[in-house]
């Protein structure tokens, strides 16, 4: 018996079981958690309110029959966290509520006001093992040792809808940044104050530590990463291929800018943050018809958001959508019009398919250029393959006119 224990152990250090184990996992340490005594002993940014995310169905109908709108009050348990090896604080409680603040800044300004955070801070805690515990057991087990702190400290952790923990630097193969749950009952996300990211050092306080922040949190709540279609020297072409994370202008895609852009159109709109309704505030215009549109700025509340129109059916079921939208130099899009790629100049273009949730895809207006991919003013995408036409035809700081031919 003791040598199946200790077999039965090892193969809980590999990865593709502990997957499989996952949602074993995340039950027992719910029950876990619920056993704890509430307590006020953290830094609380304002009041809380419980707002539960549900499951996915797997029924093939539209993301927005598939999710539920993301409104109102988010709460979030951060947890800084050390080892009896390394008790290292690389940050304060204080700095991390700070942090947290323009975290909820971003959700607040990208959501156009329908959404914020509240956070409580805990820590630094010493984990009662050294960092080698980071190396035999994986991330979600280790997620879970702090959670059996957290109960042993009288900290009741079931309320939050997210839970962050926070390592002190990023140890062995488990404890390091960059994990977040999709969707499904309480989020959790796992980052690390001190880490290097291609190279260069980074921290929990940076631009890119808040974008990963904001990256992780969008997991959290249903959403996957935001691509990009690579054809090579055309928009679209005989041999194409999805590069993930490879949106440039959305936090769910590459965080090559270092500061977190608002989620694109198809994005926001599986979050009920724009809709097609006629009565809301922040609209996507769904076009039946063929003719001369206008776009307001994407980044300021209320108008037209972005437009959306079908291409056809999609490979794997559905029906794939064209998303324009006129991003400027706004808030958190500030950096769009600097750095390694722009896209203020003209109108971005999305594919997504409206039954699934993985399928965004930014499309390359200008596939020869290595900077910039919005359709520029003047200029005509035409989609050979079902006659779809788009001409970007003025520009202002109030928004885009755009001219769209529907698929024939």
């Amino acid at each position: 018996m003791k040598k199946a224990l200790e077999t039965y152990k090892q193969l809980l250090t590999q990865k593709t079981l502990i997957y499989i184990l996952l949602p074993v996992l995340y039950i027992a340490s719910f029950l876990l958690v619920n056993a704890a005594i509430d307590t006020s002993s953290s830094i609380t940014s304002n009041d809380s309110t419980i707002l539960e995310s549900k499951e996915v169905s797997s029924t093939p109908v539209t993301l927005s029959e598939q999710y539920p709108p993301v409104t109102g009050e988010r709460t979030v348990a951060v947890i800084l966290v050390n080892f009896l090896d390394d008790q290292d604080e690389p940050g304060t409680p204080e700095k991390t509520l700070e942090i947290m603040s323009e975290v909820s800044d971003y959700f607040e300004e990208v959501s156009y006001g329908a959404v914020h955070l509240s956070t409580d801070v805990y820590g630094w805690w010493t984990l009662p093992f050294d960092t080698s515990r980071c190396t035999e057991q994986g991330s979600h087990l280790v997620g879970l040792d702090i959670k059996k702190e957290a109960i042993r400290r009288g900290v009741n952790l079931s309320p939050y809808n997210h839970v962050i923990f926070v390592f002190n630097k990023r140890q062995g193969s488990w404890c390091k940044g960059g994990l977040g749950t999709v969707m499904g009952g309480q989020g959790m996300v796992w980052l690390t104050w001190e880490d290097t990211y291609a190279g260069e050092k980074t921290s929990f306080d940076s631009l890119y530590g808040i974008s990963r922040i904001v990256h992780e949190i969008g997991h959290n709540l249903g959403l996957k990463h935001a691509n990009r279609l690579d054809c090579g020297e055309t928009t679209f072409g005989d041999s194409c291929t999805t590069i993930g994370y490879g949106d440039f202008y959305d936090a769910m895609g590459t965080l090559s800018q270092y500061r977190a852009s608002h989620f694109n159109a198809f994005q926001k709109m599986k979050l009920g943050w724009i809709s097609d309704a006629q009565d809301i505030e922040n609209r996507i215009q769904t076009i039946t018809e063929d003719g001369e549109y206008f776009i307001d700025t994407y980044e300021t509340p209320g108008g037209i958001k972005a437009l959306r129109f079908p291409r056809g059916p999609g490979i794997k079921g559905g029906t794939d959508y064209y998303y324009i939208e006129y991003r400027q130099p706004i808030g958190w899009d500030t950096e769009l019009k600097e750095g390694t790629h722009t896209a203020t100049n003209g109108v971005l273009v999305h594919l997504g398919n409206d039954t699934i949730d993985n399928s965004s895809r930014l499309l390359d207006m200008q596939p020869t250029n290595t900077t910039g991919h919005e359709l520029l003013q003047r200029n005509t995408f035409k989609d050979t393959e079902t006659g779809v036409e788009i001409q970007l035809l003025d520009t202002s700081t109030k928004g885009a006119t755009v001219r769209v031919r529907l698929a024939e």
